[in-house]
């Protein structure tokens, strides 16, 4: 391969990464509606996280933080990985629907108490009728008696 060839594709595959990385900065993610708008943004994510931690539990009990006895050292935390949305997902069948149609909460806040008031973190649990079966309706009518329902159907 020639080396202005080589040179091409560099520039070209770096032209891709800065895109890539340009598209999915918290700008961008300011530019989303509703729970996206935090969800994506690793920064306010590592802001609120430590934040709710270290009002939650003393730094100097919580098993979660580390550090040389800094209170506002971030933990190494599933916590974060939970809560952060990555941007592929957005482009899912799931990720096109508003949070909101089956993790219920407030969209318009920016104040996450608010935000997060009646929320439930995992629909499928909590009411798969009501959350899935408008979407997935033979799936939820099987699913209620699986194994994973109600694991106590091997002893029956």
């Amino acid at each position: 391969m020639s080396e202005s060839r080589f040179c091409h594709i560099l520039f070209c595959l770096l032209a891709l990464a800065g895109a890539i990385l340009v598209a999915f900065t918290p700008a961008r993610a300011a530019a989303l509606s509703g729970c996206a708008k935090c969800h994506t943004d690793g920064d306010r994510l590592d802001e609120l996280t430590a934040k709710i931690i270290t009002e939650t539990v003393p730094a100097e009990k919580s098993p979660l933080q580390q550090g040389q006895g800094c209170v506002a050292t971030p933990a190494p935390f599933d916590l974060y990985e939970k809560i952060l949305v990555k941007p592929t997902f957005l482009e899912t069948t799931h990720g096109k629907k508003p949070c909101q149609d089956c993790h219920k909460g407030n969209p318009e806040s920016d104040d996450p108490a608010t935000a997060h008031q009646g929320m439930v973190r995992d629909p499928s649990l909590a009411d798969p009728e009501a959350a899935c079966g408008s979407c997935h309706e033979d799936i939820v009518k099987t699913a209620k008696n699986s194994l994973h329902a109600k694991p106590t159907t091997l002893l029956d």
